[in-house]
């Protein structure tokens, strides 16, 4: 199981290393056959925000620009 724990920002995906864990433990399940479910929860009172909701009602960082613009960083991982 892995547990997504910074209450402090719900949980959230942009800004933060969490993004970083996710990958790091679905690539190390990956290489191997020994785990064949990974159950992702969240602490606190979110499961994940999933990005700042400040900063995307400010559309500043990571949300910054148009919706074309943001949508494109997402799908090239900016």
């Amino acid at each position: 199981m892995l547990v997504l724990d910074r209450d402090d920002v719900r949980n959230e995906l942009t800004g933060t290393a969490l993004i970083d864990d996710v990958v790091r433990t679905v690539d190390w399940i990956n290489g191997g056959a020994a785990v064949s479910v990974l159950v992702i929860t969240g602490a606190g009172k979110a499961f994940s925000a999933g990005g700042n909701v400040k900063d995307m009602r400010d559309r500043r960082g990571s949300f910054a620009g148009d919706v074309f613009e943001v949508q494109e960083r997402y799908r090239h991982a900016d």
